[in-house]
């Protein structure tokens, strides 16, 4: 049955009965004589522009989805506890969390001594991140600040080896993006506490952000645009979204006063403010004449009073006054690139809309991105048919969400396992802290190249071949005594959330049931007692499963 129809010369505008999940429907208009005529056949009735709560059972589909999204993926154990958990549970966990310190220092192993004391090359800040990225028991702090990587794009690429030090404290911030404000990270400093606000101010003072967009050699007499440009385009408005040229050259002027230097007695190169490089004088940016200096740049010293913020811009500068003079705009870019990133590409206005306005909201939690995040999360949309598997995984989606959910490691040891994942990443196409440009890395079939594909094949090979150094397959595989070729091959599919055609799954289950004695090669029945068989059976079926069309998406 319609609920209601209301014709009019160009649309006919229906209300679907309540339900509690997506469904095809069929539209029929009946006339006054009681003639019914149907017409549409089988609409989809979808969910995936509703911000509403999911109020369906959560069940290891979504949680699957869920950890896919939010955190790179997870063993069957943690969906186990997801599921028990409940939707908000499990997200109250995946956002509110303690911060890990053991994982931090462990990591802080890669460096000769800790950063900046020690010389580093390129390969030791990604290796120091690949570590955390696989190993941090509250994934979504590196997921969230894998995003925050890709928008504040920024590559070590070509640089100076005495300032690569300044990525490492770029991620640092990154990391810290998601960790409460009462909470701190293993060099004691605080968390921002998903303050968008916070993180935005914090690049504009960012060592590594100045070197990678010339902030250093932005004076007062020889403005540099560049950092300027990409601030509103890239990071908080879009291309030409409520700024004009002129607002960028003024704003230019309230970016001068960087330069770096080597400090007495260290071979790293450190970056300084000195007021004398900076633009003293008015500036009229989004239509408000000020000063516009720096007035907090700790820990870059050579600090003036005189040069402090105006009041006018409320204590953030640049950043503060976008957010003050262009709220609109800032919240619906921000929330834009969020509902791209964990529900699907080619976002509706509505959903996006209805973000923005939450975000921008007067009240205690303006600007804090956690009851955004939440609320995607925990939303029809989040479940919707559009929102699973609706997005290929790029290359560091793939390795990291496929060693987080089976608990692979390609070496016993931390520092080597590292090495071997980020080599295995080059080879795909993509590694942390080298992104193409300040564009950030592409998206969808891009990562869909013939020869990336033939990479991600030999990534599963190595894989699946160190699978003897998982102390056990009990976790990969159905309890004993349910390990026949069928229990295998759904296990294994589920596991790698794959849904197999009729003849896929067909094909995999006689694969299994094809075992070769490995000794000399002569066929002997599978059997589901004998840990090898299921051992040789389950690393075979995950190298060839995770191939599948539906295992590259996300």
């Amino acid at each position: 049955p319609v609920a209601s129809v209301v014709l009019d010369p160009t649309r006919l505008t229906f209300v679907v009965p309540a339900t509690t999940g997506e469904k095809s429907v069929d539209v029929v208009l009946r006339n006054l004589e009681g003639l019914d005529t149907t017409l549409v056949r089988g609409l989809i009735y979808t969910q995936e522009f509703s911000l509403d709560p999911s109020t369906t059972t959560f069940t290891d589909a979504k949680a699957r989805h869920l950890f896919r999204r939010a955190a790179f993926g997870a063993t069957p154990a943690r969906i186990a506890q997801a599921v028990a958990d409940g939707l908000t549970v499990s997200t109250d966990k995946l956002v509110s969390f303690t911060n890990d310190a053991a994982v931090e220092n462990a990591a802080l192993a890669f460096y000769p001594s800790p950063p900046p004391v020690g010389l580093l090359n390129e390969r030791t800040n990604k290796e120091w991140w690949i570590h955390q990225i696989l190993s941090n028991p509250n994934p979504f702090q590196d997921r969230l600040a894998w995003f925050l990587h890709d928008h504040f794009a920024t590559s070590e690429r070509g640089w100076n080896q005495d300032a690569i030090w300044f990525l490492h404290e770029q991620i640092k911030t990154l990391r810290r993006f998601s960790v409460a404000t009462g909470d701190t990270i293993a060099d004691g400093q605080s968390g921002l506490g998903y303050d968008w606000r916070a993180i935005l101010i914090a690049m504009a003072k960012d060592r590594a952000m100045l070197e990678w967009l010339d902030g250093r050699q932005s004076t007062a007499t020889a403005p540099n645009e560049n950092w300027a440009r990409e601030l509103w385009e890239l990071f908080m408005l879009g291309e030409g979204v409520g700024y004009t040229e002129a607002d960028i050259k003024e704003a230019a002027k309230a970016f001068t006063g960087f330069f770096w230097l080597r400090l007495p007695g260290q071979q790293q190169l450190e970056m300084r403010y000195r007021p004398s490089r900076h633009h003293t004088g008015d500036k009229t940016i989004l239509g408000v004449t000020g000063k516009f200096g720096y007035d907090d740049i700790s820990p870059l010293h050579e600090t003036n009073s005189a040069l402090a913020t105006d009041p006018v811009d409320t204590g953030g500068g640049v950043v503060a006054l976008t957010l003050a003079r262009r709220p609109v705009e800032a919240s619906q870019f921000i929330c834009r690139k969020l509902a791209e990133f964990f529900l699907y590409e080619g976002q509706d206005d509505s959903v996006v809309n209805a973000l923005a306005a939450d975000l921008r909201a007067p009240g205690a939690n303006q600007w804090n991105l956690k009851p955004i995040l939440l609320k995607i999360f925990r939303s029809k949309a989040m479940y919707s048919a559009r929102a699973l598997k609706g997005k290929v995984k790029s290359p560091v989606e793939f390795v990291m969400g496929f060693l987080r959910t089976t608990d692979i490691r390609l070496n016993a040891n931390i520092a080597v396992n590292a090495s071997q994942i980020r080599t295995r990443l080059i080879n795909i196409g993509q590694v942390p802290i080298e992104p193409p440009d300040v564009n950030g890395w592409p998206t969808g079939s891009a990562w869909m190249g013939s020869q990336t594909m033939v990479e991600r094949y030999n990534f599963l090979n190595f894989a699946v071949m160190q699978l003897d150094l998982v102390p056990q397959i009990d976790p990969l595989v159905p309890p004993v005594g349910q390990r026949g070729a069928t229990a295998l091959v759904d296990h294994i599919a589920g596991l790698l959330d794959t849904q197999l055609s009729g003849n896929a799954r067909t094909e995999a289950i006689a694969y299994v049931n094809s075992y070769l004695n490995p000794a000399n090669g002569a066929p002997l029945p599978y059997n589901p007692a004998d840990t090898q068989h299921v051992k040789t059976k389950a690393r075979g079926l995950l190298y060839l499963i995770a191939q599948y069309h539906d295992a590259q998406q996300d």
